[in-house]
């Protein structure tokens, strides 16, 4: 497999080496923007169908490593991050940096697949992030025991 300019490191298998996959490196509002006509992004959009070399998504990181996975923040493009790789991930644990949107509202599709499909993830913040999350996501925090939402000591 050959690296992509524009997805990152060609997929591998967590079973033949570790990797790590910058799933999103822009900021806040990843480019292009969908208001600006700047040259940056006007290059963004692409061209032939194309995307530019200068699309960018928001933050994602993921790291895989001895058959695990481990996902460094989950920005709002982070579905599609993981969509672009070459077969179905879910992360083992997310480690969500800080409360800004740009770094946790991807945890929504995360979170669903807990919640719809019963899956088991782990995710883990700062413990002043731990509010933020609950407030943005109040069912990943169920009253009845702990939910998948844990502060690093």
């Amino acid at each position: 497999m050959t690296d992509d300019p524009v997805t990152g490191p060609a997929d591998t298998s967590p079973d033949q080496t570790d990797t790590l996959t910058l799933l999103g490196t822009g900021d806040s509002k990843g480019v292009p923007r969908f208001w600006c006509a700047c040259p940056v992004c006007t290059e963004a959009r692409g061209a032939d169908g194309q995307p530019g070399v200068n699309r960018r998504t928001r933050t994602a990181t993921l790291l895989r490593s001895g058959g695990q996975s481990a996902l460094l923040d989950a920005g709002p493009d982070t579905h599609a991050g993981l969509a672009r790789l070459s077969g179905p991930l879910v992360p083992d644990a997310v480690f969500i940096s800080h409360a800004h949107n740009d770094h946790l509202l991807g945890l929504g599709d995360l979170l669903d697949y807990v919640r719809y499909a019963a899956g088991r993830l782990r995710v883990y913040a700062p413990p002043e992030v731990v509010p933020e999350i609950a407030a943005r996501f109040p069912y990943a925090f169920a009253p009845t025991g702990p939910g998948p939402v844990h502060p690093i000591p």
